[in-house]
């Protein structure tokens, strides 16, 4: 299961780099149970494809800067860009 994890996130961190204008793209995975005041609950994992600018340093603190209308186009253009890359 791990491995499959870990392919799927590479293959979109491709896909990303090729539809957000980025330096790099970091994968941060999370599978705390309890992470500052925030209880996963239930437990799980998640994995965080992040697009990063090397001038821009990392923080969880940053407010939301793109409408819904923009994430769903990127959502979109994900898509298109994943299967024409991997398939369906």
């Amino acid at each position: 299961m791990g491995q499959a994890i870990f392919t799927q996130a590479q293959r979109l961190a491709r896909c990303v780099s090729q539809v957000v204008a980025c330096d790099w793209v970091q994968l941060m995975m999370h599978d705390d149970t309890l992470i500052g005041s925030h209880t996963l609950n239930p437990f799980h994992l998640h994995m965080h494809v992040l697009p990063r600018q090397h001038s821009v340093p990392y923080t969880e603190t940053r407010a939301a800067e793109a409408s819904r209308q923009h994430l769903n186009d990127l959502a979109q253009q994900l898509g298109h860009v994943y299967t024409q890359n991997f398939g369906k």
